[in-house]
């Protein structure tokens, strides 16, 4: 991959020409920061070279204005932490300077996959969208984790002249890379550690590594203090174990997991991070292989009370609480997750608030929403008065109402009005609450008090508190009070001149209509255009919608092409498209389309006419003429390429069908990749679903999740859930359901929503 023509040298000499951002996406130990620092010293020799500690620090470079320069961001998910994480206008600034910047990052696949991943289309949450803007702007290169025959050939002639290669091609459990960098001997310290030492040892080594391990894989990125360590161990052994654990249990479990002597020197499981003084650690981190190698064997493992425990009471980095409560809410922990999130909360974190927000409502918690609301969570107070409002709590809806809380008022209003509590409604309008005073006029012009709904009303208007002012203008023109309508007509209201010129054209008033129009009203001109079309005077009709048109009115060029088309008027219809008023050309084609004459749609298509392109082609697939759409469709006519698709399926050209919906769908026609997926699931293409959800097509997840259930496939089913598809998933957990099987399937998110909904819990 790194001498290949789309391997790492290649892009890097390309992006050494006007800079660029190159991304190495591979496993921990399979060479990704080797394969790049070997790839810039072959092809950035002589060029500068920083490595930013932080996001802010590769941001204080665009000041700089630096050229020649590579920006070397290693394991670039380091970079999204903090208060100021990088982001894509960083990258483009480095990358517009003035000489050439090339940008080298590192990922592992799954954060990448997560990273990138598009957020449920019914969720407001999209959590990772700064990290996605950023990965998109690179050119990426993915380094697998096993040699090609090629490179092999090159490794077993250098290891006639290394031991340890020699010794790292022997291996078979692992691949090269990873044996050179010791994974072997990483994961044999950890699944071992149990057994070295005997009783009185092994078992507080196993239990101190795993908690580490399981601590990583739940968020923590950074380092591990030895009371955290400590205290989440005693969750990995037996109460019998605990209660003879030796002295100094502590103290020797740790020494095993940093000693790596038995790794050649090369690396440890867990590696101290030094402090701020000399000789200072301030914990400890695990090898990122033996996180990994961790991740994939513990995936479906709870971790155990006393670990959340100890990540509650002693994380104190704001990122890795973030991420070990995101962790807690995908698990529906919530006396692990509200803490967690409360910290952020305290801390200023918005998103952290709106996440409180939605756990606390799952769990019917108002006294901590309220706590939370108070505390100037808008989310917190929404959720809240759902919840009071679903219980019919008045009483609490009242007081937080009378707090100032003005969704506890809205709720209650709702309340009122659905129970038609008049006197409730009028006491919750006297006391400043406008919507109620709107909800209670409704009520009273549903009963016919059409008179005090309107006092009601006006009395709002004047406090400026009216939120329904189409109500007060429907029981004027109602009331035929034409007086009350025009001062509101006047006054800047459109749906008060709409109601007045309706009341004016059913009384025949065409001078007062005819004053209003010269005035500028566009709803009395269009009424006494109908006028003058329902005497028969079509001329007059056409002058005054055609003035008001000319003066840039779509509605009035609107109503004036649907009246030539009414009248059967193709001249009319093709003068008036032709001088380019709005609406024409649709009225126009509809027109030629109801008389069906292809031949001037065809001409009109060709012209550049959409209108005219799109009738055409659906009247040819009406025909069937399949021959005319691929003409058309062939002649870079876009209208005819859904038609032609349609008509191709219904015809059992699948494939003609698939290849012209696949271009459509990945040119952004979200239509176009339903109908694709459809099609793909009906043919039982697994691999082209596949393909396309995994480029982030919902409705391929969700038709791929399907056929895999029908058939029964529990382990596809399975891969794609560890992989981050929450349809597989959820689907999974529905067949486990079906089975009588409640066990929980633990991929990263809840998958329990899927068994409560089967079972209708």
């Amino acid at each position: 991959m790194d001498r290949s023509a789309d391997g790492v040298r290649a892009k890097l000499a390309a992006a050494a020409e006007r800079g660029g951002f190159v991304m190495l996406v591979g496993d921990s130990s399979v060479g990704k920061t080797r394969t790049a620092f070997e790839a810039v010293r072959a092809r950035l020799r002589g060029w500068w070279l920083a490595h930013p500690s932080d996001a802010a620090a590769a941001a204080a470079l665009v000041g700089e204005r630096p050229s020649r320069l590579v920006v070397w961001l290693d394991e670039i998910q380091k970079y999204f932490d903090g208060d100021r994480p990088l982001t894509a206008g960083v990258i483009g600034e480095l990358l517009d300077g003035p000489g050439p910047v090339v940008v080298v990052a590192t990922i592992w696949p799954d954060r990448l996959h997560r990273y990138i991943g598009l957020p449920d289309r019914n969720s407001d949450e999209d959590r990772y969208r700064a990290h996605r803007e950023v990965l998109v702007l690179a050119d990426q290169v993915n380094l697998a984790d096993r040699f090609s025959r090629a490179e092999r050939d090159r490794a077993e002639a250098a290891a006639r002249c290394d031991s340890k290669l020699r010794a790292a091609l022997a291996a078979t459990d692992l691949e090269l890379t990873q044996t050179l960098a010791a994974a072997p001997q990483l994961v044999a310290r950890w699944e071992q550690a149990k057994g070295i030492g005997g009783p009185g040892r092994g078992p507080y080594r196993s239990a101190l590594l795993t908690a580490a391990l399981d601590a990583a894989r739940l968020g923590v990125r950074g380092s591990l203090s030895p009371e955290l360590l400590g205290r989440a161990a005693l969750g990995y052994y037996s109460d019998r174990e605990w209660a003879r654990a030796p002295e100094g249990w502590f103290d020797d479990a740790l020494a095993y997991a940093i000693d790596n002597t038995t790794m050649h020197g090369a690396a440890a499981a867990l590696e101290p991070v030094a402090g701020q003084g000399p000789g200072e650690i301030a914990g400890y981190r695990p090898a990122d292989y033996l996180v990994q190698h961790a991740t994939r064997v513990r995936r479906d493992v709870w971790p155990p009370a006393r670990l959340w425990t100890a990540l509650c009471d002693t994380l104190t980095d704001l990122d890795d609480l973030e991420r070990v409560a995101s962790a807690a809410c995908d698990r529906r922990l919530y006396v692990v997750a509200v803490p967690l999130l409360s910290a952020l909360v305290d801390d200023g974190d918005y998103e952290a608030g709106e996440r409180l927000a939605w756990l606390l409502a799952d769990a019917g918690d108002r006294e901590g929403l309220a706590t939370l609301a108070d505390s100037g969570c808008a989310g917190a107070g929404e959720w809240l008065a759902d919840l009071l409002a679903d219980a019919g709590d008045r009483g609490a809806l009242w007081a937080r109402a009378d707090a100032g809380d003005v969704l506890a008022a809205d709720r209650l209003a709702d309340l009122l009005t659905r129970d038609r509590d008049r006197d409730g409604l009028r006491a919750l309008a006297e006391a400043g609450h406008g919507m109620a005073g709107d909800r209670l006029a409704a009520l009273l012009a549903e009963d016919g008090d059409r008179q005090g709904a309107i006092d009601i009303l006006e009395g709002l208007v004047e406090a400026g508190d009216l939120f329904d002012e189409r109500l007060l203008n429907r029981l004027g023109a109602e009331a035929g009070d034409q007086e009350r309508l025009r001062v509101r007509a006047d006054a800047g209201d459109g749906d008060a001149a709409d109601r007045l010129a309706v009341l004016l054209a059913k009384a025949g008033d065409r001078d007062c209509l005819h004053a209003r129009a010269e005035g500028g009203d566009v709803y009395a001109a269009i009424r006494l255009a109908e006028l003058h079309a329902a005497d028969g005077d079509r001329a007059t009709a056409v002058a005054i919608l055609r003035e008001r048109a000319d003066a840039g009115d779509w509605d009035a060029a609107s109503r004036l092409a649907a009246l030539l088309a009414d009248a059967g008027d193709r001249d009319g219809l093709e003068a008036l498209a032709d001088a380019g008023y709005r609406g024409a050309r649709a009225q126009l084609a509809r027109f030629l389309a109801q008389i069906g004459d292809r031949d001037a749609l065809r001409v009109n298509a060709d012209k550049g006419d959409e209108w005219a392109a799109s009738k055409l082609n659906a009247l040819l697939a009406a025909a069937g003429d399949h021959l005319a759409l691929r003409e058309r469709f062939d002649a870079a006519d876009g209208w005819a390429a859904r038609p032609l698709a349609e008509l191709l399926a219904a015809r059992g050209d699948h494939a003609g069908a698939i290849e012209i919906l696949r271009a459509l769908a990945d040119e952004g026609d979200d239509e176009a990749g339903e109908q694709l997926a459809a099609l793909l699931a009906l043919t039982g293409d697994h691999e082209g679903l596949r393909a396309r959800a995994d480029d982030g097509d919902r409705e391929a997840a969700i038709r791929l999740a399907t056929l895999l259930a029908e058939a029964g496939d529990h382990e596809g089913l399975r891969a794609r859930a560890r992989s981050g598809d929450w349809w597989a998933a959820h689907r999974l957990a529905q067949l486990h359901a079906e089975a009588g099987d409640d066990r929980l399937l633990h991929f990263g998110f809840d998958v329990e929503g899927a068994i409560a909904e089967r079972r209708g819990w």
